[in-house]
């Protein structure tokens, strides 16, 4: 046997130390990964819980029936702060936000969604979308003389600041509906 020569018995012993070192390092990569993914999972998990039980001490957001006595704007506001756990679903390009408001919607805006999303047909259905549309449908073509009628028909019958509340309220800007 020339020098430095290992025996075979020795240089097999050695592949095979070495093979299993790389199964036993394959197999901790996959075990990390698989937990990566389980505290993933488990996060995710744990922000729906949260957000759900945070939706529980929430008291149910009003229904619009789609009336004219009805403030849309106001409306709006009220479901999206009542859904504000759901920001992400709102501002997302699909209708996961949409599905979540429409069973506020009385007989007549019901009405007109289900119109609306025939019309759309296999489009997305965003909340932008769905804003912009009922706006559209559903608030006053004379919305601005409305307001300024209210404004000017304003009167003092209580405390200050009750009219203070009531004249805050007329000028608060409808963001909701912009034109």
């Amino acid at each position: 046997m020339p020098s430095g020569a290992m025996p075979q018995a020795g240089a097999g012993m050695g592949d095979n130390a070495f093979s299993q070192l790389l199964q036993m390092m394959a197999s901790q990569q996959q075990f990390q990964a698989f937990m990566e993914q389980q505290t993933t999972f488990q996060r995710e998990m744990f922000e729906q819980l949260s957000r759900v039980t945070r939706q529980k001490y929430k008291t149910d957001p009003p229904k619009f029936h789609g009336r004219t006595d009805e403030d849309l704007e106001l409306w709006l506001f009220a479901i999206e702060e009542h859904l504000s756990g759901y920001a992400r679903e709102r501002d997302s390009c699909d209708s996961r936000f949409v599905d979540m408001v429409v069973p506020f919607l009385g007989p007549d805006a019901m009405s007109w969604y289900r119109e609306f999303k025939n019309i759309l047909g296999d489009r997305r259905r965003t909340w932008f979308l769905v804003k912009q549309q009922i706006c559209i449908r559903f608030r006053d073509s004379d919305f601005e003389f409305k307001l300024l009628s209210k404004l000017h028909d304003l009167q003092v019958t209580g405390t200050q600041q009750e009219y203070t509340c009531k004249f805050l309220l007329l000028l608060s800007p409808p963001s909701s509906c912009q034109k």
